[in-house]
């Protein structure tokens, strides 16, 4: 009777340790000691959240967390004149003519990845918010997605972009 109370006592323990290794695990590998490359930053921002960078991006600031939902952070600069063009090249992402000014919405996403340092929305002067959800079909599972991007009003010049994209598989 003691072998099992031991298994019983061992085996929620170890299944704790090992998903907290495997959480930790995930949660690390986008932080590498030494910084990511202009090219593995772009790689990971699409792999992890369907968006692709364009070339013109600059000041590019990425973050990648997962547990049983994934969740990308994007901050670029963008010129204004590629503005369009980088939305009508990203499925994930509304159209230009979608973005409001939303006081609550632009505040509810400065909670997403205030734990980030570069995560800092004071700096624009009022910004617009678009968000744009999905589902697509990857072997037999369906997945879930969701962006929101927050932009800096049109200056002329450069354009401040922050996106927060959530993937996780939709419950059967």
């Amino acid at each position: 009777m003691n072998k099992w109370k031991t298994i019983l006592i061992l085996l929620p323990v170890s299944l704790l340790i090992l998903g907290g290794g495997l959480f930790l695990a995930e949660r690390m590998k986008d932080r590498p000691g030494e910084p990511l490359t202009r090219k593995e930053v772009v790689t990971k921002a699409q792999r992890t959240s369907g968006i692709v960078l364009s070339e013109s991006a600059t000041d590019i600031h990425y973050e990648y967390e997962s547990l049983f939902v994934g969740w990308t952070y994007l901050r670029f600069d963008l010129p204004a004149d590629d503005l369009e063009g980088f939305l009508r090249a990203n499925r994930r992402l509304p159209e230009l003519s979608e973005f409001i000014t939303d006081v609550e919405k632009v505040s509810l996403m400065k909670t997403f990845g205030e734990e980030l340092s570069w995560w800092q929305f004071d700096e624009l002067e009022t910004p617009v918010f678009g968000e744009k959800s999905g589902t697509y079909q990857s072997g037999d599972r369906y997945w879930q997605w969701h962006s929101s991007m927050l932009m800096s009003q049109d200056n002329g010049k450069t354009r401040r972009v922050y996106i927060v994209v959530s993937e996780e598989p939709v419950a059967e």
